[in-house]
């Protein structure tokens, strides 16, 4: 027990140090270095993104207005609905992070228990582990103070900060995705 928290805790660390470096954007500005055209890091072929200067943006087909707030960009939708967008490491990289609401499948309380949302899913136990999409384990810690989820992938990616929100619909997730400049 006292291994995997010092795991968690050096996985924690460690995202906090890499999410808080990147450029500065001030709040009420246009939207600058994040102008442009980006792509998911698993697709670098397809364009996913594109923020132009004027303050529109398109992801995923849809389309958004944007303004520049503190250190990201806030793409929101004539619903309302909004996606944040921060510089991973660099220029070229960045972060978005798209909310997802999941339905719980099993469990009754807190975050344990299997969730879904269309063709995804996540499944918490009450041991510490999870296991994403039925292929992806790992081990995840709760920050509640924060509203983040850290998940410790056994394998496959980069130990990932989710932040989250649970409420009568669900359980909200704003998963990160990698994107890069095209």
């Amino acid at each position: 027990m006292r291994k995997r928290t010092e795991i968690i805790g050096l996985a924690l660390t460690a995202l906090i140090l890499i999410s808080g470096c990147g450029s500065s954007v001030s709040a009420g500005t246009a939207v600058g270095a994040y102008a442009g055209k980006w792509a998911y890091n698993h697709d670098v072929e397809k364009t996913a993104l594109v923020i132009n200067d004027e303050g529109t943006a398109k992801l995923d087909g849809k389309k958004y207005t944007c303004t520049a707030e503190d250190d990201m960009v806030i793409l929101q939708n004539d619903k309302g609905e909004s996606v944040k967008v921060v510089f991973k490491d660099d220029e070229d990289d960045i972060l978005v992070y798209k909310p997802t609401l999941y339905t719980r499948e099993s469990g009754t309380e807190g975050i344990a228990g299997r969730w879904i949302c269309d063709k995804w899913s996540f499944e918490f136990t009450e041991a510490g582990t999870f296991l994403e999409d039925g292929y992806f384990p790992g081990y995840y810690a709760v920050n509640e103070e924060e509203s983040v989820i850290v998940l410790i992938y056994n394998d496959m990616f980069e130990n990932t900060i989710i932040p989250y929100s649970l409420t009568e619909e669900g359980l909200c997730l704003d998963y990160p995705w990698e994107m890069v400049r095209k």
